[in-house]
């Protein structure tokens, strides 16, 4: 993308594996800009500076930490070998206290990144999620070709809101979809357990009715009418009227 290509010949190791990874992961080079640093002049910004964008990347979710902990190695070097000898104690130190952001926030990821699955997991013991894995799903209108044949590779939910949750489906080109059984924003709530936003189950003859099945019990909460005073109804009417004109 040609970032910082008339200095690179004057640009440390570290900086160059921070233009790469950041050039090379959506969202990096925007949350940089937004952070102050300019990806084509990135010798004027310190390590430190670059590796608090790595810290903010990952946080973000935008990078995996492994990779944001080999950019913060290769900075930590740059700004040891650019710091005098009696403040290199310095930049480990803030090298060791970023490393332990970076370790904090890989540590908690697993737990974060599956925790959808263990709630989907439960749902599923629970017959909320009652479609074994790898049951063969058919698309809306799809025709039975094999290419149209997805197969249930999860049991998905949001583990903010309990009443959302669905299945994962991958194809067999590995592409992978959720479907969804149960969710009161979009009003999702299927009946059978076979049917599943139009997707139907290969189960058989009477297949469905061997499952144990427990439909979303969530009831629509109807949004209240707002009710305004003669007088609330004129004030909003003039302002309205003062922005763009009496219509008469």
């Amino acid at each position: 993308m040609g970032f910082g290509a008339l200095g690179k010949f004057g640009m440390s190791l570290g900086r160059m594996v921070f233009e790469r990874i950041a050039v090379g992961t959506d969202g990096i080079v925007e949350l940089a800009e937004k952070l102050g640093v300019k990806m084509d002049a990135l010798q004027d910004s310190s390590p430190e500076e670059l590796m608090s964008v790595m810290d903010s990347a990952v946080r973000q979710r935008l990078i995996d930490p492994r990779d944001a902990n080999n950019v913060i190695i290769e900075l930590t070097k740059d700004a040891q070998r650019a710091a005098p000898d009696n403040v290199a104690s310095f930049s480990d130190a803030q090298s060791d206290q970023m490393g332990s952001k970076i370790k904090g926030v890989l540590e908690d990821m697993p737990y974060t990144m599956n925790l959808p699955y263990e709630i989907g997991q439960k749902l599923n013991s629970e017959g909320k999620l009652p479609l074994p894995i790898g049951t063969n799903m058919m698309p809306p209108g799809g025709k039975g070709r094999p290419e149209d044949v997805y197969k249930i590779s999860g049991y998905k939910a949001d583990p903010n809101n309990p009443d959302i949750y669905g299945y994962e489906i991958t194809s067999r080109e590995n592409d992978v979809s959720y479907i969804g059984v149960s969710d009161p924003k979009m009003g999702i709530k299927e009946k059978r357990p076979d049917m599943v936003a139009g997707w139907k189950a290969a189960l058989g003859p009477q297949g469905s009715e061997r499952l144990d099945y427990t439909p979303p019990d969530w009831q629509r909460t109807e949004t209240p009418r707002i009710v305004r005073t003669p007088e609330d109804q004129n004030a909003i009417d003039q302002e309205y009227n003062d922005l763009f004109g009496d219509p008469e």
